[in-house]
């Protein structure tokens, strides 16, 4: 594909997306707020830019990677003030948002002439970095199907969901399935433990049995381990994510019992201080309520 396509957020996903962009054969512009996120991404052969407004001002494609709703409106609007709708730009939404946010950025591109779709993906940092991301995408078909052969250089799995918010929808919808196990693999880490079978010993058998899951398979080494400290998925992240989960299941009138008592251990867990650690930190949390560590 020709043209210059923009990533902005560099950090672990957006840094992962250029590094295959890259690899691709695309040609990469990059900015973040964050200097040595941005020096990270130009080492890796990306087009730096100082600013916002100057990193988009000339993309064909604008990848957005970031960390919350209000980043993602703020930076939308700057780049709605910014860019010359003649020119046919597309902006890709990767960031995990809520559906209202989503369906309000996807208007403000609209209002300015430029094509929007959300895509929240999954997968993690080595997703990002190998090209085999999980992408749920939402927006207007015909931008999706333009936009397809980029999206599946990104991905090996892409799901278009249908209107806008759809995507983030599900998106949450995961990530509470995601956090929710962590914290049942916690409990069941510390009930073993308390009968002499360490956690290693437990995760051997449950990856060969129907308790194995996902979440074991690309976090348990933290759980097991008990070490937090290089986050696959940081804590900030996931309460961020199980907040906005709840929020929305509220606003739908949904009973959510395991999503609201998983946003509490993790908000006790971001009260600890722990939010740059890897989600799974709320093991602690478990430890700390049953009154005995687990033994590793």
């Amino acid at each position: 594909m020709s043209g210059l396509v923009t990533v902005v957020g560099t950090g672990l996903m957006g840094g992962g997306m250029i590094r295959t962009l890259l690899r691709k054969g695309y040609s990469v512009g990059a900015y973040d707020i964050s200097r040595d996120a941005l020096d990270r991404a130009a080492r890796d052969g990306a087009i730096p830019y100082n600013s916002l407004q100057e990193a988009v001002l000339e993309a064909d494609y604008i990848l957005l990677s970031l960390p919350a709703p209000q980043h993602v409106r703020e930076t939308v609007g700057v780049i709605a003030e910014t860019v010359r709708a003649e020119r046919g730009v597309t902006l890709i939404d990767f960031s995990t948002i809520d559906p209202a946010t989503a369906k309000d950025c996807a208007q403000i591109c609209e209002e300015h002439g430029i094509s929007h779709l959300e895509a929240p993906v999954s997968g993690g940092p080595q997703g990002a970095n190998n090209g085999t991301l999980a992408i749920m995408v939402g927006g207007r078909k015909e931008t999706f199907e333009q936009a397809r052969p980029l999206l599946e250089d990104l991905g090996s799995n892409v799901y278009y969901l249908g209107e806008t918010g759809t995507a983030a929808l599900v998106k949450l919808c995961n990530n509470v399935v995601v956090g929710a196990t962590a914290v049942a693999l916690s409990e069941a880490f510390a009930l073993a433990s308390a009968g002499g079978v360490p956690p290693r010993q437990l995760a051997e058998v449950l990856s060969k049995s129907v308790g194995g899951s996902r979440t074991l398979e690309v976090f348990g080494r933290h759980l097991i381990e008990g070490d937090y400290s290089s986050p696959t998925f940081s804590l900030g992240l996931m309460h961020k994510d199980l907040g906005l989960f709840v929020d929305t299941a509220r606003k739908h009138g949904i009973t959510s019992l395991i999503g609201n008592l998983t946003y509490q251990l993790y908000t006790s867990a971001q009260r600890h201080g722990w939010q740059r650690e890897d989600h799974t930190v709320v093991c602690r949390v478990i430890e700390e309520l049953s009154g005995r560590p687990i033994q590793r």
